[in-house]
């Protein structure tokens, strides 16, 4: 039996990718079973909480064919918060070396 979860509009939560018709599903044959499958995929943000079984989600463009009310038994919590690394600074790409004519160089540090 699962445990009792309490979910509220606002958190973000996983869905079971078990039936959801995904892209790299259709990549698979069906008496395969890939390991690069997703068993969860999101997060989603909660957006209204139907009742105690059912949840509203944000849905993005891409998932606009599927009806965003999912039972809460394929849900699970997120594992982390996802603004963590909203604030943090992109960091910059490794400025090239160009030589006299305009092209790439390349610096090889060690022979293998």
């Amino acid at each position: 039996m699962r445990s009792k979860l309490e979910f509220r509009e606002g958190e973000f939560v996983m869905l079971a990718a078990r039936n959801v018709p995904i892209k790299h599903d259709k990549l698979v044959n069906k008496d395969e079973k890939s390991k690069l499958v997703p068993t969860f995929i999101g997060p989603f943000k909660i957006i209204q909480v139907m009742n105690s079984n059912a949840m509203k989600l944000e849905l993005p463009k891409s998932m606009k064919r599927l009806h965003n009310v999912f039972n809460v038994d394929r849900l699970k919590k997120c594992p982390g918060q996802t603004d963590r690394f909203t604030n943090r600074p992109i960091p910059k790409a490794t400025p090239m070396l160009l030589d006299d004519s305009g092209h790439e160089v390349f610096i090889v540090e060690e022979l293998l």
